[in-house]
């Protein structure tokens, strides 16, 4: 999290999707803990039509079935976390712009991930994954059925000493403390090896760590740390991680084939099938580029 976004609120993206209460629980929760606001976002289209496909004032309808969802997702988020402040906004663009332009003014940005959901297709689709790649604040999608209370395992951070690791780092060990709940921290990387040199590639690594390490463990005493180190596919294990984490974090970019493990198609996929919420994080010295403009009615 960057030192702009301390103190914004937490925004999640609201679709009609019955599932998307169980996110709007999970970002309230989150912004509960951060002692921050909750934003309630959902964008709407009106689709083209012919002549003889012509609705009276269909704009007007999208907006009220708009400021239903919203209502819905206040009622939830008030519901979860009495005294939480709740605000809305109802933005005539498609979701993955809209939340793009949240996320300038956001501490982080949720995102349900359920199979067959518009929302999800959209921000998460291939033609919209820009949103998890540039969005200058984290990103946290959050897969159907992983946000209950009964998920107290660790927080995992996937790491490979990049600037971008040093970012999820500092997210994860932020995440872990505010939960009161140990970090795994998880260094994965390709390659075929001799015993000799698994050995020799597993001290390097080992020493990666520690260095990655430095510092985050004194500014966060309260937080037991474990780590892995070890030859093997990313995306699989970081996977398997997921079944029993609280929470995967992720950077944004990378060296060597991590790369595109956590970028590209690869990294849509693993956003979209962990079994935990997955949290996004660029590196603060990277810029994204500006967004298109859309439509706003805030409440």
């Amino acid at each position: 999290m960057t030192s702009e976004n301390v103190g914004h609120p937490v925004a999640v993206g609201v679709g009609d999707d019955p599932a998307d209460q169980e996110v709007v629980r999970w970002a309230a929760e989150e912004a509960a803990r951060r002692g921050v606001g909750l934003r309630l976002v959902h964008g709407y289209v009106v689709l083209p039509y012919t002549m003889d496909q012509y609705v009276p004032d269909s704009d007007t309808m999208a907006r009220r079935a708009g400021e239903a969802v919203l209502d819905a997702a206040t009622a939830t988020a008030r519901s979860a976390c009495p005294g939480l402040e709740v605000s809305m906004s109802l933005t005539y663009g498609t979701p993955d712009l809209v939340l793009a332009q949240e996320s300038v003014n956001a501490a982080l940005v949720v995102v349900g991930t359920h199979p067959h959901s518009a929302l999800t297709e959209t921000v998460f689709g291939s033609t919209a994954g820009a949103l998890v790649r540039d969005a200058p604040c984290p990103i946290v999608a959050v897969p159907r059925g992983s946000a209950g209370p009964e998920r107290i395992g660790p927080v995992v951070a996937g790491v490979d000493g990049s600037p971008a690791s040093q970012a999820a780092l500092a997210f994860a060990f932020d995440a872990a403390s505010r939960r009161g709940l140990p970090l795994r921290v998880a260094h994965y990387w390709y390659g075929e090896l001799t015993d000799v040199e698994r050995a020799e590639a597993r001290e390097d690594h080992h020493v990666l760590l520690a260095e990655s390490l430095a510092g985050f463990r004194e500014r966060h005493p309260d937080v037991s740390v474990s780590f892995v180190a070890r030859a093997a596919d990313p995306v699989r294990e970081l996977r398997a991680e997921s079944a029993e984490a609280c929470l995967l974090v992720l950077g944004t970019h990378g060296r060597g084939r991590l790369v595109s493990a956590l970028l590209g198609s690869v990294s849509r996929d693993l956003v979209r099938t962990a079994r935990c919420p997955v949290a996004v994080v660029r590196p603060q010295t990277d810029s994204p580029e500006p967004q298109t403009p859309a439509r706003h009615h805030s409440k």
